[in-house]
């Protein structure tokens, strides 16, 4: 993200020069965006300056680029930054699972390449006419074009952000210079009526950038219809923030296939045109990005992540069940994710019992959000379920309070203890 509100995630950053005021705030240089701050050379007529605000755009996703590009060529085929390298630990698996273990394979949800291809499919094994589901192939349908332009546009008056990137891997937002935003708003302020809607819908357009699954013009008629449906102040308030709204509105249109992948995939499913596959297995090392737990026992590795407080303590009740064979920390966007496509859902625990039960544990301490909790249990019974032959649960736990179809941690261990 180029551009947009201050975030607590770890935005990208790039070398960009600097300045200090008397306040210590570090404030973008205009000039290395080609942005004058005077006008002067693009108040002439309008070709002109639509050209100055193109290039401002062009300069602004060049830093975001040049960053992406320096940040794969320096990441691992782990896809580990380096210097992660000294702070990761790598863990074996213990010998006395692997044989047991070289039996289980995780299962994941699959969907039949459709078959208006104009392939032939004799020339190809079973296993070739299907593929791992993914959020592309639920979005078949979807007509950005139809979707509603019901956007909530609150606190809209935050000021203008841009990327400050001095340290690599670092990341800082800070106050874009006022000198910029004023001239901002001038250079708008001085262009037609029509001319302003249409810099404004190319600039959301650019900053939004590419969406996968969506054509650019799809996107833009979008921002033209969300616009259209502004009043005077709305449109003022735009060109106040255009890059807020342009996130706010970016983040409308992911929802809105979000939305529409969800009810796809439960629809699909049962049509039987979802299916489950056992296709992965357990790595033998796994690479550990957090601080190790102690003193648990029964662990598949060697070390296992340590996870937070609640965490802890769900799994240390777990471990001392006496029907538990080993358990294991899932890593979060490494390990094994149930995939619903409009979901990756990752689980806290993987937990294997002496009757060959293979259980999923999500956990909920009471003071997490709890936003996304229905969906990933929904989608965690789902993927159970078509698992079959009882051989896979999918348990969420919740330190006190809980969801209806979620245990809590006392209710679950007299589940958990009988598996």
């Amino acid at each position: 993200m180029v551009y947009g509100e201050a975030s607590s995630d770890k935005p990208v950053q790039t070398n960009l020069p600097v300045t200090e005021d008397d306040d210590d705030d570090l404030q973008l240089d205009p000039s290395i965006i080609g942005f004058d701050p005077t006008l002067e050379n693009v108040l002439g007529d309008e070709k002109t300056a639509e050209q100055s605000l193109t290039q401002m755009e062009k300069s602004a996703l060049a830093i975001g680029e040049e960053y992406e590009t320096k940040a794969k060529e320096q990441t691992t085929d782990n896809n580990y930054p380096p210097e992660w390298g000294a702070a990761m630990r790598k863990c074996e698996m213990r010998e006395i699972y692997r044989e047991e273990v070289s039996t289980i394979k995780w299962p994941e949800f699959y969907i039949e390449l459709p078959n208006n291809l104009g392939l032939n499919w004799e020339l190809f094994s079973d296993n070739e006419t299907e593929q791992p589901l993914s959020k592309g192939s639920l979005l078949k349908g979807f007509a950005l074009a139809k979707a509603d332009i019901n956007i909530n546009f609150a606190a809209s008056g935050s000021p203008i952000y841009v990327v400050d990137a001095t340290d690599e891997f670092i990341a800082k937002y800070e106050k874009a210079a006022p000198q910029i935003r004023e001239s901002l708003l001038k250079y708008l302020s001085s262009q037609p009526e029509e001319v302003q809607i249409k810099q404004l819908t190319e600039l959301i357009l650019n900053n939004i950038r590419k969406i996968d699954a969506l054509a650019d013009r799809d996107i833009k008629d979008y921002i033209k219809r969300v616009i259209g449906s502004f009043n005077n102040d709305q449109v003022a308030e735009l060109k106040e923030n255009p890059y807020r709204y342009s996130e706010i509105i970016k983040k409308k249109i992911v929802d809105l296939m979000d939305e529409y992948a969800e009810a796809e995939f439960y629809r699909r499913l049962d049509m039987d045109q979802i299916f489950i596959r056992e296709s992965k297995g357990f790595p033998v090392t796994i690479n550990l990005t957090d601080e190790p737990v102690l003193g648990i026992k029964n662990s598949l590795y060697s070390e296992e992540e340590r996870g937070n407080n609640f965490e802890l303590k769900v799994i240390n009740e777990v471990a001392n069940l006496d029907n538990i064979l080993f358990w294991h920390r899932n890593i979060e966007r490494k390990g094994f994710a149930i995939n619903g496509g409009f979901l990756n859902h990752y689980p806290d625990y993987i937990v294997y019992t002496k009757r060959h039960k293979l259980v999923v544990i999500e956990t909920k301490g009471d003071d997490r959000d709890n936003s996304d909790s229905r969906t990933k249990l929904k989608l965690g019974q789902a993927w159970a379920n078509k698992a079959g032959n009882n051989r896979f649960k999918y348990f969420m736990v919740f330190d006190k309070n809980h969801l209806e179809g979620a245990y809590s941690l006392d209710e679950f261990l007299d589940v958990m203890k009988e598996l």
